[in-house]
């Protein structure tokens, strides 16, 4: 799920982890905000009040000791919970929302209503499945350079953040280098970021196995002969179609 309503149920599967918690309360907290100032609520004490009451009914329904928290786990071992849009914070699940855009063509909200891309969609190309970070600007210090990871769109480019882009790599959907020699880097998208952006959910990070997602083929097919660095840099502009060396900035 990529968006919580302030008015959405909050099922017990939503407060016992942690992490989640905080994103889901996070989201459903902003969509109050937003509505409040466009007027759509009337009564925000009422509605304070049941969204409260929500969250409390969720956390009675959840284990309250180690011997049912164990019970249940134990039948759950073979089926953990699937890791979504809700278990990344909110900015970078914006830039995820943004790349899902790019790569695969879906509208904010899809074609079924729920914002991911129908069955059959067209796949993104193997130079767009790769960010590249610009290095500090020649004599300006790093602290105060913008940071941009670059990806390839349309014979230009789309520029996010690290704000963006590094809470991503931490959660294992892309996959960053170290800079090189002249300060660039790159990050790939990885099986399990090309399976959330696809479907909306993919193994959480202590349950993958790679090759076992279920959009592991097209993940393969995407990725190719494996060039696809060279590829993204010569889409962004950055190495001539001839040349097979290391990205540099343009002049």
């Amino acid at each position: 799920m990529r968006h919580r309503d302030y008015r959405d149920q909050i099922a017990s599967e939503d407060v016992r982890d942690p992490a989640l918690r905080k994103n889901v309360f996070r989201e459903m907290a902003r969509d109050f905000t937003a509505m409040m100032k466009e007027g759509g609520i009337t009564d925000r004490p009422g509605t304070i009040a049941r969204m409260m009451e929500a969250a409390y009914r969720a956390g009675l329904e959840t284990p309250r000791d180690a011997e049912t928290a164990v019970s249940r786990s134990t039948r759950a071992a073979h089926r953990p919970r699937m890791f979504t849009d809700m278990d990344v914070p909110s900015f970078p699940r914006d830039r995820l929302e943004e790349l899902r855009l790019w790569l695969f063509g879906s509208s904010p909200y899809g074609d079924r209503g729920d914002g991911y891309p129908l069955n059959g969609r067209k796949d993104p190309g193997h130079e767009q499945i790769v960010l590249f970070m610009r290095p500090a600007h020649p004599g300006m210090p790093a602290s105060v350079s913008r940071d941009e990871w670059m990806l390839a769109i349309d014979g230009g480019h789309r520029g996010f953040s690290n704000k963006g882009i590094l809470p991503l790599v931490k959660l294992g959907l892309y996959e960053a280098s170290e800079p090189d020699g002249n300060g660039w880097r790159f990050a790939i998208l990885t099986e399990w970021g090309f399976e959330l952006l696809a479907t909306g959910s993919t193994s959480p990070p202590e349950a993958r196995v790679p090759g076992a997602s279920t959009t592991a083929a097209r993940y393969r097919t995407c990725v190719g002969d494996g060039r696809v660095v060279h590829a993204a840099a010569i889409a962004l502009g950055l190495l001539p179609n001839e040349e097979p060396s290391s990205p540099r900035p343009p002049r």
